[in-house]
């Protein structure tokens, strides 16, 4: 693969010495030396793409993807502001957005971006992603009732979604809502049965409930798993 890619490295450079001014050659360079892992050299490419073309999408989208899976979401944001303001209802951008927005400690705007987000997407899998995102967001900002609903929505439109299960489990849990619990940790148990995790999780809702020695005999089994 590498191989491949530097081949096609070496065709885009001999583009931009054929013709200097068209943005999608360095955008294309910039994901190609990233590919490679050459992050420095692909920043300095995706930000000549943006220079040369500012109100090009796929040049502010593959900027904002280059930095936010460089673990660098501050610089990712004004790049993907501006590709959602170029395209408004791009699905991906949106959800590219929501997620610099929680990287960067931004709770609000990434809520308000999920839903967006949610309204511009038709697939379910990727719908009830979003929706557990959201899941996720109430649950930090400490809105359980929130967060309930986004994951039995997320469950809804798909029902073997474990991290939408878990993520009820822990809401039910942080919300005392003990039984409901014990539900959700058996399902996951039953869907995952060497995670100790779940185990443990179980246990703690079973002590909760006075119930010392069912809780017990789960945290037992959770010792014959890592």
């Amino acid at each position: 693969r590498k191989a491949t890619v530097r081949d096609a490295i070496n065709a885009f450079q001999t583009a931009t010495e054929i013709k200097a001014d068209e943005s999608i050659t360095y955008t294309m360079l910039a994901t190609c030396y990233f590919d490679l892992g050459e992050v420095e050299t692909s920043t300095l490419f995706i930000v000549k793409a943006v220079e040369m073309a500012p109100e090009d999408f796929n040049a502010n989208m593959a900027a904002g993807q280059i930095f936010a899976r460089n673990n660098q979401p501050e610089y990712a944001l004004p790049y993907l502001q501006k590709a959602v303001e170029l395209e408004p209802d791009n699905s991906p951008a949106i959800r590219n957005l929501a997620q610099a927005y929680y990287d960067t400690g931004n709770i609000e705007e990434s809520i308000a971006t999920y839903i967006k987000a949610i309204r511009t997407t038709l697939e379910m899998k990727a719908k009830a992603d979003l929706y557990f995102n959201l899941g996720v967001l109430y649950n930090q900002a400490g809105d359980f009732d929130a967060a309930e609903d986004h994951f039995i929505t997320a469950l809804d439109l798909n029902p073997e979604d474990v991290e939408a299960i878990l993520g009820m489990a822990q809401t039910f849990e942080s919300n005392e809502k003990w039984r409901k619990a014990e539900k959700f940790y058996k399902e996951l148990i039953y869907l995952e049965p060497e995670n100790a995790a779940h185990y443990r999780g179980i246990a703690r809702v079973l002590l909760q409930q006075g119930k010392q020695d069912q809780a017990q005999r789960y945290f037992e089994k959770s010792k014959k798993y890592k």
